[in-house]
């Protein structure tokens, strides 16, 4: 199995995309913004599965990559995540198949 995109939704409703940077050998799996420009990190929990902000987004929201081109993105998951009264998505992967946990 292996970790895909993360998806955060802040307290202002505002979705995020993370993507996985590396593991840190303590059960956490380390997150950047999707953005490469911005600095945005997160840690997420492996076991509690908790995603915890670790440094702020460098960029207001819609100077992101993936904000500014929303129009053209397939990506269900951050559409879905705006219109949901969850906070968190976690993809995962596991050979061909993928999975969604929305929490």
């Amino acid at each position: 199995m292996s970790i895909g995109s993360h998806y955060h939704k802040d307290g202002d409703g505002l979705v995020y995309k993370y993507q996985v940077c590396k593991l840190d050998g303590q059960g956490n799996a380390i997150f950047k913004c999707y953005d490469d420009k911005c600095k945005g990190e997160g840690v997420y929990d492996l076991d509690s599965r908790i995603f915890k902000i670790s440094t702020k987004h460098s960029l207001g929201h819609k100077e992101h990559d993936y904000i500014v081109n929303f129009d053209k993105s397939e990506d269900n998951v951050f559409k879905e995540m705006i219109n949901m009264n969850k906070h968190d998505a976690q993809v995962f992967k596991e050979g061909n198949v993928r999975t969604v946990k929305i929490y």
